[in-house]
């Protein structure tokens, strides 16, 4: 695709993270900045080998550039340098942490959260402790040098906003909160979202309502420890219930599972990953657990935002969630929260929900109205507000 490049601004966006997780968010906000953007406004989108094939942009003053260069590699030091240099960018957007270091050129950078600074994921990419360690020590370096080095921080949340104030040291006026969008919220009809083989879903992966449903990976601080002990007191108590846990098959997962089954839960606990070849659930089946759930679950002690809150509400269903401030700020009163320390309080929680002792028919109804405030076009634009700031627009 060749792009118009008489556009008065240049903006350079890496998107080379682009299929899962942080890569969705990406997707949508290129799709996004593409309907708001002015006429004034040119992109150059950097991507691998599996998101140049996905990303088909309409206007034709965007133009792909292949640029597979693994992230937090070596090559991404210095040849992504030289990539970018030959497009000759006036701004560029790094949508990661994961950007060249001496980069010369005025830069947005985009941080999602700082969980990693106070949560190991140590055996989950490596099992050489000191490895990792250094690992660690370098992604502190790395994102305090880029951070004071951006001209403009975007994040995702306030709380987001505030932990990289506090643990960065970075002035707050340099740091903007973009928020994230949410797909649905552009639709009027949920009956347009119904699959007609839902139970068909259950059937494939062995699984039996009524069910809880958790979506995220399974990082140590989701805190999968404590809601297995809510299930095992809720078992123990007579209730019949299954936990579904839907993430990636990873190092991290399989440590979750071990402890299933040391705690004699194997029966009421589901991991529809391990059905699959690559270990990825097809949005279409993860569409169908949503749908069939009694609620959703979230018990983390920590987050920078919560996508599984806005996909329960969307889906209409009753979303319990710890009590900690993002969640709050994500979830607004559409939420049943709990105190994620507490396995009993989780276990009441959720006995409440499975007996109706709670009016779940007003959850619903203030989540369908909180997702409204959640929407792609408003994060393109407050992402395109900085990018002008940044060039003095």
């Amino acid at each position: 695709m060749i792009s118009n490049l008489s556009s008065k601004i240049t903006i350079g966006i890496d998107a080379r993270i682009f299929i899962t997780g942080i890569g969705r968010v990406v997707e949508n906000l290129l799709l996004s900045i593409e309907k708001e953007m002015g006429d004034d406004i040119s992109l150059i989108v950097f991507l691998r080998k599996d998101g140049f094939r996905a990303y088909q942009p309409k206007s034709d003053r965007i133009t792909k550039v292949l640029a597979d260069i693994a992230p937090y590699s070596f090559a991404e030091q210095i040849k992504l340098w030289w990539i970018i240099k030959k497009y000759k960018v006036d701004l560029m957007h790094f949508t990661n942490f994961n950007a060249p270091l001496l980069y010369p050129g005025p830069f947005v950078l985009t941080i999602y959260d700082l969980i990693h600074l106070s949560y190991s994921t140590f055996g989950n990419s490596t099992k050489n402790y000191r490895y990792y360690l250094f690992k660690k020590f370098v992604y502190r370096i790395a994102i305090w040098f880029l951070a004071h080095r951006a001209q403009k921080i975007t994040t995702i949340s306030k709380v987001s906003k505030n932990e990289i104030v506090k643990h960065l040291k970075v002035d707050p006026t340099k740091i903007i909160n973009t928020s994230i969008g949410f797909d649905h919220v552009s639709s009027t009809k949920m009956d347009d979202e119904i699959d007609s083989n839902l139970k068909g879903v259950l059937d494939r992966y062995d699984i039996s309502m009524p069910y809880i449903l958790y979506v995220a990976t399974m990082y140590p601080h989701k805190n999968h420890a404590t809601l297995l002990q809510a299930l095992s007191e809720l078992i123990q108590s007579g209730v019949k219930v299954q936990l579904v846990f839907v993430g990636k098959v990873d190092e991290l997962s399989k440590k979750v599972r071990t402890l299933v089954f040391e705690m004699g839960l194997s029966d009421y606990v589901v991991f529809p990953n391990y059905y699959i070849s690559n270990g990825y659930l097809p949005d279409s089946e993860l569409k169908g657990l949503y749908q069939n759930a009694t609620a959703v679950i979230s018990p983390s002690y920590i987050e920078g935002f919560g996508i599984p809150i806005l996909e329960a509400q969307w889906y209409e269903k009753p979303m319990l969630a710890s009590d900690i401030e993002i969640f709050h700020e994500v979830g607004g009163q559409g939420v049943i929260f709990f105190d994620p320390h507490n396995p009993r309080d989780i276990a009441q929680k959720i006995k409440k929900v499975l007996n109706h002792e709670v009016d779940l028919a007003e959850y619903i109804r203030k989540g369908r109205e909180n997702i409204k405030r959640f929407l792609w076009k408003d994060v393109a634009k407050n992402t395109i507000s900085v990018y002008r700031s940044v060039l003095g627009l």
